[in-house]
């Protein structure tokens, strides 16, 4: 049985998730009307059939940007970091000027621990992305710090704080903030 907020997604989604059915079963090839019922299913936890969705639609357009990066989201939220690695490429690739792309390239190339690969591509996301890509920064933080490098990693830490002050884990996040600026101040003897 699903949680009650699963529900109330399902009936929120079901004219727009009846509309896109029908629009597929009236022309298979709406390579957009796929990729919108694929992010209902993703919205709703119902992974495989966004998968199977998104898999059939790049199928039909494998430069379509938007569903290559939605394919590379759902095996992101599976975990499928290494999977998802090549469509978040690819979009990127085909769109380079996309901050969620990059965010989403970024952030993947960081939880596979390609540092080197992922800090050029988390700058570059909040570079055009600005607030709106905030997220980079976290990463960015979390990735100075796997390095030792506190001052770094205090400074991206505090910019993302900064542009998302009510972020959920805020107050946790001020704690380590304090804990990088500790660790990156110099030793005094």
């Amino acid at each position: 049985m699903l949680p009650r907020s699963s529900n109330w997604l399902r009936a929120t989604w079901s004219a727009p998730r009846k509309s896109f059915e029908q629009a597929i079963a009236l022309y298979p090839d709406f390579v957009e009307a796929r990729n919108e019922l694929a992010v209902i299913h993703m919205r709703e936890g119902r992974l495989a059939q966004a998968e199977t969705l998104l898999r059939r639609a790049l199928e039909i357009d494998n430069a379509a940007v938007r569903v290559q990066l939605n394919l590379g989201l759902c095996l992101s939220r599976q975990e499928r970091y290494a999977d998802a690695l090549p469509f978040f490429e690819r979009g990127v690739q085909l769109q380079p000027a996309n901050a969620n792309g990059n965010l989403l390239l970024g952030s993947t190339l960081f939880l596979l621990g390609s540092d080197t690969r992922a800090e050029p591509v988390l700058l570059r996301a909040y570079e055009q992305g600005g607030k709106h890509c905030a997220r980079a920064q976290y990463y960015l933080s979390r990735l100075y710090a796997r390095q030792k490098n506190y001052a770094r990693a205090a400074a991206a830490l505090e910019i993302y704080l900064r542009d998302l002050p009510d972020e959920p884990n805020a107050e946790p996040l001020r704690v380590t903030l304090a804990k990088l600026r500790a660790a990156a101040a110099p030793v005094v003897r």
